[in-house]
């Protein structure tokens, strides 16, 4: 978590291993995220979106990390609420319900 803290405010680059080690503390930490969140479905992008998200990022982080406008990220955030929930809402509706995942 350390180091994707640092690249949100410059001072680092994610690489594959970072982004490999990030993703296997937030599923250690979530056993049945990956399951839930339908993976298989998605593709690399989308998945860092739920990932980071999951692990508490704000939008903006999401946004320095991955390169995004915000109007993209929002974007993404409705279209995966569809693809994952099978249900229409904004971008926060997905916030809300990615945060709630493992935690029942």
């Amino acid at each position: 978590m350390q180091k994707l803290r640092k690249a949100v405010v410059g001072m680092y680059t994610m690489e594959t291993k970072d982004w490999a080690g990030f993703r296997t503390e937030v599923e250690r930490m979530y056993p049945d995220f990956q399951e839930e969140m339908h993976e298989e479905l998605l593709n690399g992008r989308e998945y860092k979106i739920c990932l980071l998200l999951k692990a508490g990022f704000r939008p903006v982080e999401i946004e320095i990390l991955l390169g995004y406008k915000p109007k993209t990220l929002a974007t993404y955030q409705r279209r995966l609420l569809k693809k994952i929930f099978n249900t229409d809402g904004s971008a926060k509706d997905f916030r809300i319900r990615v945060r709630d995942v493992g935690e029942r």
